[in-house]
């Protein structure tokens, strides 16, 4: 399924689709219905997947950076979704609704150090309706994130390894 992307300087994978967001978008599991996140979002791409190929879910993008929030919304806008999708700035969590979303997806920033990743992972289940769950892509320190995960969820391990990278979900 062809994306047209925007990307910018500054910004991860500007260039293209990154293995590792590739790996998580082959593997994507969606719930049945609902309303779904894309965390630390750049400049779109998981959300955008979501919304050009289940068009029944509503689909919220966040991302600290404020160049990324106007690149996901031109790029949402370019690929005709910004009816399905809202985009936010947010520090993590700090702007979006408790208890709303069915998922949550990520690739997230590593650069941004482990006490930012802690709280994607940690603040998650704040975030979630019912039995919702996450999806992570994670390289380097995929073991961590498992070990975090495992102190906020009832459940967390890899669902697809390849490349170097591994896809973990997190259950409640």
């Amino acid at each position: 399924m062809p994306i047209k992307l925007y990307g910018g300087p500054g910004l991860f994978a500007k260039g293209g689709l990154d293995k590792g967001t590739q790996l998580l978008i082959e593997n994507i599991e969606f719930p049945s219905s609902g309303v779904v996140l894309d965390l630390a979002c750049g400049n779109g791409i998981i959300g955008i997947y979501i919304a050009l190929v289940r068009k029944d879910l509503k689909v919220y993008m966040s991302d600290v950076d404020a160049k990324a929030v106007e690149l996901a919304k031109l790029n949402a806008r370019i690929n005709n979704v910004d009816d399905r999708t809202v985009v936010v700035e947010s520090d993590v969590y700090a702007n979006l609704p408790k208890k709303m979303f069915s998922a949550i997806y990520s690739n997230p920033p590593l650069k941004a150090g482990w006490s930012v990743i802690e709280r994607m992972i940690c603040e998650g289940p704040e975030h979630l309706a019912g039995k919702g769950f996450m999806q992570f892509v994670f390289a380097k320190g995929w073991e961590k994130a498992v070990e975090i995960g495992k102190r906020c969820f009832s459940q967390a391990y890899t669902i697809k390894s390849k490349w170097g990278y591994r896809v973990i979900k997190y259950e409640i």
